[in-house]
């Protein structure tokens, strides 16, 4: 019993207080979340942004930045954003599909289609194939739209969107048959 004690309190004094800098960084994040609070987008964005500045992994200031840029209706910056977070956590599926949406909807399914292609790859999941169709489409691609919507029938059949864009792409001019 008296050795797990020991342990625990020499754990607890190697871990010490928080570096100075991160210190600093979680301030500016309660100022920028006050911010946010009061509808200061201007000093919360400054202090979200001084949050990451002094912690350039500090996930949390990059999530709120997100949020503030998507409520803002600032979609270059959240893609920007996002690009920054995908740097440091590239498994993350929601921020790929949110970064793939967000550049399906700015008119750049190419960029789009890479950012779906590389969420297939982390997973299986429908929206990503879904995300992925569309973006294929998009961009001219119909061949690769349609083994999209194929395969989104066969592997999520409850899934009535991936019927509606294959017989989408089926009805429209230039289809292959399918």
């Amino acid at each position: 019993m008296n050795f797990l004690l020991t342990l625990c309190v020499a754990s607890a004094l190697a871990a010490g207080p928080p570096p100075v800098h991160i210190k600093a960084a979680e301030a500016s994040l309660r100022r920028a979340k006050v911010g946010r609070s009061t509808r200061d987008w201007i000093s919360a964005e400054k202090n979200y942004l001084l949050a990451i500045d002094i912690e350039p992994t500090f996930m949390e200031a990059y999530r709120g930045l997100l949020e503030l840029y998507i409520a803002a209706d600032r979609p270059t910056e959240a893609g920007a954003t996002l690009t920054r977070i995908l740097q440091i956590e590239p498994t993350s599926m929601k921020d790929r599909l949110l970064l793939g949406n967000l550049l399906l909807n700015a008119g750049q399914p190419m960029r789009a289609l890479a950012q779906f292609g590389a969420a297939m790859q982390i997973s299986n999941n429908s929206d990503a194939l879904y995300g992925f169709a569309q973006s294929a489409e998009a961009s001219g691609m119909r061949d690769r739209a349609m083994e999209a919507a194929v395969r989104g029938v066969e592997e999520f059949p409850k899934e009535m969107r991936f019927k509606k864009i294959r017989e989408q792409l089926r009805a429209a001019p230039g289809r292959d048959g399918r």
